[in-house]
């Protein structure tokens, strides 16, 4: 008997649960719209949102561009938030003729201060390989140009490229 009741418990709980962390991930990942670029780790995963890539700033060799970042988190099953996706915008300046490019951090009164992105550790962090992509990709959305002179330097963004030929 306490093997029927069991099997009707489980039956009831995968009727009745949330759908797998897989579905929304590849709601994302399916949608045109949408470009992975990596993530945090931790079931964190970062999408592009092409339809928001917002030129702020167009004073050569000074480059302004912001965009919407989904952030993709697959949640965790024991007790944990379920999954969930969060939009924010991110902002990225560059300046084209030294190569370099930086992040913009918001504080809590709306003011932009910007963190130089150093790429000499990109291949050793993944997080730090996602933020070179998203800077990377949303330059080439907007301008149709490799920011790097000698082409993209995360995987990410050397795949999203390879998929447009």
């Amino acid at each position: 008997m306490k093997k029927v009741v069991s099997v009707f418990i489980l039956i009831g709980v995968m009727m009745f649960s949330t759908p797998c962390s897989a579905s929304l991930f590849d709601d994302l990942r399916n949608n045109p719209n949408y470009i992975y670029y990596g993530g945090a780790g931790t079931g964190i995963s970062f999408f592009l949102d092409k339809t928001s890539i917002n030129v702020n700033k167009y004073e050569p060799p000074v480059y302004i561009i912001a965009f919407i970042n989904m952030s993709y988190s697959a949640g965790f099953p024991k007790g944990g938030t379920p999954e969930s996706v969060s939009p924010k915008t991110v902002w990225y300046k560059y300046n084209y003729d030294s190569r370099k490019m930086y992040l913009g951090r918001q504080n809590v009164d709306g003011i932009l201060s910007w963190e130089y992105i150093d790429t000499k550790n990109a291949n050793k962090n993944s997080a730090l390989n996602s933020i070179i992509a998203g800077g990377e990709i949303a330059f080439y959305l907007a301008y149709n140009i490799n920011f790097y002179k000698d082409g993209p330097l995360s995987w990410y963004a050397k795949s999203y490229f390879e998929s447009l030929k």
